[in-house]
């Protein structure tokens, strides 16, 4: 499944980041509570500076602070019209199923 095929789905509810990690869960072994406890704070404009729950779980996945990182966040500006939750949902009227799918979309393409 894709990462929008996670989001929101019952019956953990996964926000936009949970839904990312979830899409990759079997490359980094981590369990669903792991991803709850741990990405559940990330969604909704929660996450560092108010960006996008999405793009925040690629930068994790990729490590945080990586040439990679920015790389990936630079081609999300790119393609989305913003970093932040509010900007991308407010201004820009981007649903959170396409940013998540554009995020994974990104992450995939530079993976492989």
């Amino acid at each position: 499944m894709n990462a929008k095929d996670y989001f929101h789905l019952a019956p953990y509810n996964w926000n936009c980041a949970q839904a990312i990690h979830k899409s990759f869960q079997d490359q980094t072994q981590m369990s669903d509570d792991e991803i709850e406890l741990m990405y559940r704070p990330m969604g909704g404009g929660r996450a560092p500076e108010g960006m996008c729950g999405a793009i925040y779980a690629v930068r994790s996945l990729v490590g945080e602070g990586t040439a990679e990182a920015e790389a990936l966040t630079t081609a999300f500006v790119e393609r989305t019209g913003g970093l932040t939750c509010r900007e991308l949902k407010g201004k820009h009227g981007r649903p959170c199923s396409w940013l998540v799918e554009q995020a994974e979309e990104l992450l995939r393409e530079r993976i492989s």
